[in-house]
């Protein structure tokens, strides 16, 4: 009984190495999607970083090329004051004038606040785009570690399921069916464990005086009535 318990719990540390192994690799390509996501996510912030730049340079060109025309407007308004004859012609010349300066005046207060955020925002962009370099170092450094351990990990897998079939081959088929179906119902995939003080340490019950005697016994198949483990001495 002791050697076939022993090879139970062989079986066991090798189903519980390839389920670590299994979920690690389902982890892995998740892992790598947020990584990849992430990048991507800030590398078009950048881009919306651009077009904000851009959209400010066409309303700075716009705005400077309306100032160009009132300039031309003022001058026109100019050449025409020589020929005016009247005081009311040359007051309302003078007052168009003067309304022309008002918008140039404001025009070019608003081109200067224009040219102040497209500098920031440009400083800022560089920046950020620094940043992005070092970032992307980064990543490419995490996404060949990542890729490294998964080539191990399916490495060792390979390995450990060539390695199982030899060790159930050697387990009585009842208890390995039996184990097998705890094994199903168990997240840890721990299908088989110890009794210590008359304590399950499967899930810490204390057994009753029955379960005890078959195990003293020598009994193939017991189970822990808490948690339907099956049980062996320590």
């Amino acid at each position: 009984m002791a050697t076939t318990i022993e090879r139970l719990r062989d079986l066991q540390n090798s189903d519980r190495i390839i389920y670590r192994l299994k979920k690690r690799l389902a982890e892995i390509p998740i892992e790598i999607a947020k990584l990849n996501d992430k990048f991507k996510q800030e590398t078009e912030e950048l881009v919306i970083l651009d077009k904000g730049v851009k959209k400010e340079e066409v309303t700075l060109r716009e705005t400077e090329s309306e100032v160009v025309g009132l300039e031309e407007e003022i001058k026109k308004a100019q050449r025409h004051l020589m020929d005016v004859k009247t005081n009311r012609e040359y007051a309302a010349l003078m007052s168009e004038i003067d309304g022309f300066k008002k918008k140039i005046s404001n025009l070019e207060e608003h081109a200067l606040l224009l040219m102040d955020n497209v500098g920031r925002v440009k400083k800022i962009r560089k920046e950020e785009e620094k940043r992005l370099e070092k970032e992307k170092s980064g990543l490419d450094e995490k996404l060949k570690a990542l890729a490294r351990e998964e080539a191990g990990m399916r490495e060792e897998l390979s390995e450990e399921e060539k390695r199982r079939p030899v060790l159930s081959g050697a387990i009585p088929r009842e208890m390995l069916v039996a184990y097998e179906r705890v094994l199903k119902a168990k997240a840890n995939r721990k299908a088989l464990t110890g009794v210590k003080d008359n304590i399950c340490t499967g899930c810490q019950t204390r057994l009753p005086t029955g379960t005890l005697d078959q195990l003293h016994k020598g009994a193939d198949l017991v189970f822990c009535e808490g948690c339907n483990r099956l049980l062996y001495l320590e």
